[in-house]
């Protein structure tokens, strides 16, 4: 057993980059800015989050899409659900921690600086035993974790979570980008089309996506693409690289394999050999430390 068995993604301190991919419709979300500023897309919620800012999703509704994207800044990512993680508790507990969870839709804290420190303790300490396999690294990684969530309880305590304000009309237009390319990715896009889709002049249009995200609309959609090719070359080794290319918007073998080698630090054959061989916890681990805190997961 490793830590990231009941967790589903952890990732500490991105500098750059976006959430691992389209999360679970059932499955919750922690964010918190270090430093610098993201910003967080809940459909149909367009949160700005700085440094200090914590921000917790519960589920979506069917349908609905979710990520986090770092404009300048530093932040860490949770990823779980209800059910795997309720095995860590004691049952004997009287705190229900997921509660806040179990809302639809986003809150957020903006933390005082003793309660930053506090809950960046909590998250170095689950940096420390991520990755490994020893039981008394996991039983830490998921005490840690438990730590996180009592603390979310107390911030209720104190004060209510802050619902996110709804977004101006130009954040409207790059959440409608990034739904229009969540659904569309697959196509092939051009500016123009994607311009059209928000009614706004193709260099307006881009501009604007760079300016929010940090990205331009074409690496953002490469990065999309990467991200569901690395989804199917793991849930289905069957299928050759060549039409997993092809099916989510490469239109060349080369182009996909370069991409998937800068974003991802692996190329397809490396991803799938590491899957593998994942008896082995060494090499595992060491696939999952070239993969940490580089892919858009």
């Amino acid at each position: 057993m490793t830590t990231s068995g009941v967790i589903h993604s952890f990732m500490h301190r991105i500098e750059n980059g976006c959430s691992p991919g389209p999360p679970e419709q059932n499955g919750y979300e922690i964010c918190y800015v270090h430093s610098g500023s993201c910003w967080f897309y809940s459909e149909p919620d367009f949160v700005d989050l700085e440094e200090g800012d914590l921000l917790i999703r519960g589920r979506l509704c069917h349908g609905l899409h979710a990520t986090a994207v770092n404009v300048c800044g530093t932040r860490t990512n949770i990823r779980f659900d209800e059910p795997d993680t309720q095995t860590l508790a004691p049952a004997y507990w009287p705190v229900d921690v997921w509660a806040p969870f179990r809302q639809a839709g986003l809150l957020r804290w903006k933390l005082e600086p003793d309660r930053k420190i506090e809950l960046e303790s909590i998250f170095n300490k689950m940096a420390v035993c991520h990755l490994q396999a020893n039981p008394v690294a996991v039983h830490r990684f998921h005490h840690a974790f438990l730590e996180v969530l009592l603390l979310i309880c107390e911030f209720c305590g104190e004060s209510k979570g802050q619902q996110p304000e709804r977004s101006t009309e130009k954040e409207a237009h790059v959440r409608h980008l990034v739904t229009y390319i969540g659904d569309h990715y697959g196509d092939e896009l051009t500016l123009e089309q994607l311009a059209k889709t928000v009614n706004l002049n193709k260099y307006y249009a881009g501009k604007l996506f760079k300016e929010s995200t940090g990205l331009t609309l074409f690496d953002y959609i490469r990065k999309r693409r990467v991200v569901e090719a690395k989804r199917l070359l793991l849930q289905e080794p069957e299928r050759s690289v060549t039409d997993i290319s092809l099916e989510v918007g490469f239109k060349q073998l080369s182009h996909f394999s370069s991409s998937f080698k800068q974003i991802t630090g692996l190329s397809p054959e490396q991803l799938r050999k590491c899957r593998q061989e994942a008896g082995s916890r060494e090499l595992l681990s060491n696939c999952r430390a070239m993969l940490r805190g580089r892919a858009f997961l």
